[in-house]
């Protein structure tokens, strides 16, 4: 639980992070939401996740090895590690994901499928250690782990994250001004700022090779 300190400070950052992005509430309805929904609950129930566009923020408890947590918010036990969008921005050429924000949380993320989820890919290798997790590169060259290891990376997901999300029919403007602002958000590596993402990508790449 946050001490008053520290929701206090809390609620000064994302007003930094809030003052200079045009939609005022957005970043707040996101960082500082009434609640979190566990993961355990969105495993039971996927429709719990509306199948809109938005920006969703994915928060954890405990320690992950060696993420720092340094400038990361907090709310109840959890820590925000990572945000994410869905669908992307459209290309250059004008085409169009039409992923949405249950597909990509439910169907990505807790899909048992490293190869289909950065976040879960980087997750495998932060606990690979400690959970035995042998990780290789499958024949299209994706990382890959066994589906028994796969059903432990999602019960740890159960046991430890939550998530918040916001509607948004354009949300990479947000997640450009959220990665770009002083929010600290260490598992993110597309876009992000945070010195954490150069470690992220050599351990991810050590482990593989080494697997």
């Amino acid at each position: 639980m946050l001490s008053c300190t520290a929701r206090a400070a809390n609620k000064r950052r994302i007003m930094e992070i809030d003052m200079t992005y045009n939609l005022t509430a957005a970043p707040q309805a996101l960082l500082c939401p009434d609640k979190l929904i566990p993961v355990s609950m969105l495993l039971k129930d996927s429709e719990t996740v509306p199948a809109e566009a938005g920006i969703y923020a994915w928060w954890f408890r405990g320690e992950l090895a060696i993420v720092p947590l340094e400038g990361t918010l907090g709310k109840d036990e959890y820590r925000l590690l990572y945000i994410g969008i869905a669908p992307r921005r459209p290309s250059r050429a004008g085409k169009e994901s039409r992923s949405n924000l249950r597909k990509r949380i439910v169907g990505n993320h807790l899909g048992n499928s490293i190869s289909h989820s950065t976040l879960r890919r980087s997750l495998a290798c932060l606990l690979a250690e400690v959970m035995d997790f042998r990780i290789y590169r499958g024949s299209a060259g994706k990382m890959i782990m066994s589906p028994e290891d796969e059903q432990i990376l999602t019960k740890w997901l159960s046991d430890n994250a939550a998530i918040s999300w916001l509607s948004d029919n354009a949300p990479w403007y947000l997640e450009d001004h959220l990665l770009g602002s002083r929010l600290a958000l260490p598992l993110n590596i597309q876009g992000s700022k945070h010195g954490f993402r150069r470690k992220l990508k050599s351990l991810r790449m050590e482990i593989t090779v080494s697997s």
